[in-house]
């Protein structure tokens, strides 16, 4: 333990001012930003943001990547609407539309669209609709899938409670959870998709990662301002002093 401690303390501090400082007198090309925020809406099917950004900030984005057009953009944007707007069913048409082998291919996407499906019954009031849903889509295939099995019982585990949207699994009936179903969808059909226009998963997604990944590495060697997704700083918390030499 004195040794954990020692080490500890051995380890360089950063104040918020002078990382801070460090931050403001970096220069960032901000083509590069702006492509990287054009490939994150592309690649995640947001076409009318990326159709604006790409009219409003042309000119500050690689002319490489404005120019590049995704036959697939159109299709999967109106699959995303429609996963986000609740109507499970007509996404799933529509896939098997535009993608026919798309869901035979993603069993895992498939099944997180149904189990969308199940929740928007629930959202709606439909108990027995669904208990009859689960009961004949989801059972069986949960059964030999323990990732499907967790799925299934987090959403059934809304029905236990009176108040659902403020449950502990009251985040299954939040917007964002239907993001994330159409996040899911998305990446299955760019990953079916000929020819392959756009990164499956976004480069920021990536940068992101590789962010809070070196941020991890840099905090074994030295005490820092850390930063969230958010972009604020957290201000190192203070050191205690190193025992002195000889205390218990």
């Amino acid at each position: 333990v004195k040794m954990a401690a020692a080490d500890k303390a051995k380890k360089p501090t950063i104040t918020l001012p002078a990382w801070r400082a460090s931050l403001e007198s970096s220069t960032l090309d901000i083509s590069v930003i702006n492509t990287l925020v054009l490939q994150h809406l592309r690649t995640e099917g947001f076409k009318e943001a990326a159709d604006r950004f790409v009219e409003e900030l042309g000119a500050s984005i690689d002319p490489t990547e404005a120019s590049i057009v995704d036959p697939t953009l159109e299709a999967r944007s109106q699959i995303r609407d429609i996963v986000q707007a609740g109507d499970v069913t007509k996404a799933i048409e529509e896939t098997n539309l535009v993608a026919p082998e798309t869901l035979d291919n993603h069993r895992e996407v498939f099944f997180r669209l149904n189990t969308q499906r199940l929740i928007e019954f629930i959202r709606q009031g439909n108990i027995s609709g669904a208990l009859d849903f689960a009961r004949a889509e989801l059972a069986d295939l949960a059964e030999e899938n323990q990732q499907f099995l967790d799925w299934l019982e987090e959403a059934m585990a809304l029905l236990a409670f009176p108040e659902r949207e403020s449950c502990p699994v009251g985040h299954l009936l939040s917007p964002a959870q239907r993001q994330i179903t159409a996040s899911a969808l998305n990446s299955a059909l760019l990953d079916a998709a000929e020819p392959k226009t756009v990164p499956r998963v976004s480069p920021l997604h990536e940068l992101l990662r590789v962010f809070q990944w070196s941020q991890n590495l840099l905090g074994t060697r030295s005490t820092f301002p850390t930063m969230g997704l958010e972009g604020t700083l957290e201000a190192p918390a203070p050191t205690a002093p190193a025992a002195p030499a000889g205390s218990s």
